[in-house]
């Protein structure tokens, strides 16, 4: 009798603590997650075991029990729910989040977006003002940019292949591609630090690097010899492109619902948006760093223009888009 008892109480101690806990797989680095995951803990005592991947995230929940993803491409997410993997979210989370960001059927919502931007020399005149600037030939041997199949740049080429076309886009890469001053090498970060020595007049990077560079003091001085520049906002132009980083229920827990309330509630997007850099769903939320972004060309951050694509499902056009750029 005694062993049974023990065996009841282990099994119920067990159950308690996997009742406690929460299963977080995602795509985006520990910078992003970790202090509100701790946060999140210290408040409510549920505990967030976050698995960090790099890529693969749509697989890798397949094979795994997992609560949550969290991806930093939104064509993930939305990728997950055409393959059925996501459960419905409640409308208590859903529904203060605006339509354009949240599903319709409500599978996932959009946690924070950047903006793939320009970081200019300041000493460069001619700075390009849209995407398909730079495959103007006054740009040769001036350009940076990360691995072309990086996800970063497969959302930015998926994106501008979905609006050209196979043959105005691969067209478009050609030249492009023969404007880099280098070898796609290294992170956002590196591109910026090749403006700063002198490599390369324009660096391709995400908006909220410029803040994690300007905390940085090894990295400030690259930031600070450039001018960030946010592209498409003349009047023709569709708008900047732009990355979403979505979030998607894969489990039934009883802890999901307070971890999402938890990301989208105001005081809570405030940190994220101070700590990231990035833009928080409510602009209202946006961190002081992060309304600077396109100051210096004149923009407020509450009138940048923003590509259309916030639903568009990029994950075929970012596989044709890896296609076309091996080939090239």
């Amino acid at each position: 009798m005694k062993k049974i008892l023990m065996m009841l109480v282990l099994i119920s101690s067990t159950t308690f603590a996997q009742q406690r806990e929460l299963n977080v797989l995602t795509d985006r680095t520990d910078f992003h997650l970790r202090t509100v995951a701790l946060d999140f803990e210290k408040e409510t005592g549920i505990k967030v075991n976050l698995t960090l991947i790099n890529k693969g995230i749509i697989e890798k929940a397949q094979s795994g029990s997992f609560d949550i993803m969290i991806s930093k491409d939104s064509s993930e997410i939305i990728a997950a729910k055409s393959v059925r993997m996501l459960q419905p979210i409640s409308q208590d989370v859903l529904g203060g989040i605006p339509v354009d960001f949240k599903d319709s059927d409500s599978k996932w919502f959009l946690m924070s977006h950047r903006i793939r931007a320009f970081h200019v020399s300041k000493t460069t005149k001619d700075i390009p003002a849209t995407y398909e600037d730079l495959a103007k030939p006054q740009y040769k041997g001036r350009i940076c940019i990360r691995p072309l199949t990086d996800n970063y740049n497969l959302e930015l080429f998926g994106t501008l292949l979905s609006d050209m076309g196979e043959a105005k886009f691969t067209t478009w890469f050609k030249g492009f591609k023969d404007n880099l001053a280098r070898n796609p090498i290294g992170n956002d970060r590196a591109q910026v630090e090749g403006v700063y020595r002198g490599v390369c007049d324009v660096a391709i990077a995400n908006t909220y690097y410029r803040g994690i560079m300007l905390e940085d003091p090894e990295q400030k001085k690259w930031a600070e010899a450039t001018t960030l520049y946010i592209p498409n906002q003349t009047k023709d132009s569709v708008g900047a492109i732009v990355l979403y980083a979505g979030v998607g229920v894969l489990s039934v827990n009883q802890n999901n619902e307070k971890f999402l309330s938890y990301l989208v509630r105001d005081d809570i997007q405030k940190e994220i948006s101070k700590h990231n850099y990035e833009y928080p769903i409510f602009p209202k939320n946006t961190s002081q760093a992060s309304q600077q972004y396109g100051a210096e060309q004149g923009l407020n951050y509450l009138s940048i223009k923003i590509h259309p694509n916030i639903q568009n499902d990029l994950f075929e056009f970012r596989k044709k888009a890896y296609l076309i750029i091996k080939v090239n």
